[in-house]
């Protein structure tokens, strides 16, 4: 398992952990194939949805639900047509629908995406994983 993402969701609710199998999520990574295609395909970019590394929570944006949805739903199906697009399309395919699983349940309207850092404790946060 690669470093694992956080869904949070506006309003104070838990945050969803998402184990991650792909390659190319890290904000060292902004090149990755999975951002190019969702480039390409005329999508949202997931990346674009990732609070900046390092920062805070305080006046971060949140996102709409139904943004990401459409980013992920699209890469899904690009992936489906296209499974070369990608490093490794199985598991970017995996980590695609459990984020999709997460923001289809969502407690709120609004979220923002982040990568565990390795000085933080995965078993220590308040989170719910999918």
């Amino acid at each position: 398992m690669k470093s694992p993402m956080r869904i949070t969701f506006e309003g104070g609710h838990d945050e969803v952990v998402v184990p991650l199998e792909a390659c190319g999520w890290g904000y060292a990574n902004s090149g990755c194939k999975l951002h190019a295609t969702a480039r390409r395909c005329d999508l949202p970019q997931v990346c674009d949805f990732f609070a900046p590394k390092g920062s805070g929570a305080e006046g971060l944006p949140w996102f709409p639900v139904g943004d990401g949805l459409s980013s992920v739903r699209g890469l899904l199906v690009e992936l489906g047509r296209t499974p070369e697009s990608v490093c490794d399309a199985g598991c970017s395919a995996r980590d695609l629908r459990a984020i999709e699983q997460a923001l289809t349940d969502a407690p709120s309207d609004r979220f923002r995406l982040g990568i565990f850092r390795a000085s933080e404790r995965l078993s220590e946060a308040p989170t719910r994983e999918v």
